[in-house]
């Protein structure tokens, strides 16, 4: 059970966390640049061509995480 100096103190740090000012500017959400995707298809070779997501390998690893808690369909 909390005393009340210290509901006061730790309503004060709480509090005092606050601030009117702006909130800070959000990162663009860039495209990688010329860069970045030749640094990409150095490492992927073929593979890195063009970006993609295999949903069934991670369909497959978070079946194996989490047992029981998906389904994954063959």
């Amino acid at each position: 059970m909390r005393t009340a100096e210290h509901r006061a103190a730790l309503e004060a740090v709480v509090l005092g966390q606050f601030s009117t000012a702006r909130p800070c500017d959000k990162k663009a959400n860039k495209p990688p640049g010329q860069a970045a995707l030749a640094e990409r298809a150095r490492l992927l070779g073929d593979a890195g061509s063009e970006p993609s997501v295999d949903l069934e390998a991670i369909a497959e690893v978070i079946a194996l995480a989490f047992p029981g808690t998906t389904q994954v369909s063959a």
